[in-house]
């Protein structure tokens, strides 16, 4: 029987295990989310959260986290083990151009997060492996 919780230990919380994941350089993302994922040496996969204080005030910050943190344990049996991810949600820029002003990012919904996570782990995960292979050779 799977059981679906989400302790402490699956968490980032360390700078230094941030750092180590953006270092691997392994990103992938869609429309509103940005994921890293680095290959960790405990079997199993641990999830951190960035959400820049831009994207919006704290209860739009929180409420994504909490979709996050969720979509995160209903999904971690699903996900491939023996990685760590690195969800960063970073705020809509405007279309004029790269540095203009930034847009109020639309609202997200768990479904959305969840399968976003999903496919981009899927995504991360093959792009670590070929990198790991490409630096062996």
């Amino acid at each position: 029987m799977l059981r679906y919780l989400f302790k402490k230990n699956q968490r980032l919380v360390k700078e230094a295990d941030f750092k180590g994941v953006l270092a691997h350089k392994c990103c992938v993302y869609n429309d509103f989310i940005r994921l890293y994922a680095r290959p960790n040496e405990l079997g199993h996969a641990r999830l951190g959260l960035s959400i820049g204080r831009k994207y919006g005030n704290a209860v739009v910050r929180n409420r994504v986290k909490r979709l996050a943190r969720e979509a995160f344990r209903l999904s971690q049996h699903d996900l491939p083990s023996g990685y760590d991810y690195l969800l960063i949600f970073p705020p809509k820029r405007s279309k004029k151009g790269g540095s203009g002003p930034r847009e109020v990012p639309p609202a997200v919904d768990f479904e959305t997060v969840r399968q976003s996570l999903l496919v981009l782990a899927e995504k991360a995960v093959r792009k670590s492996r070929q990198k790991t292979a490409n630096a062996d050779m």
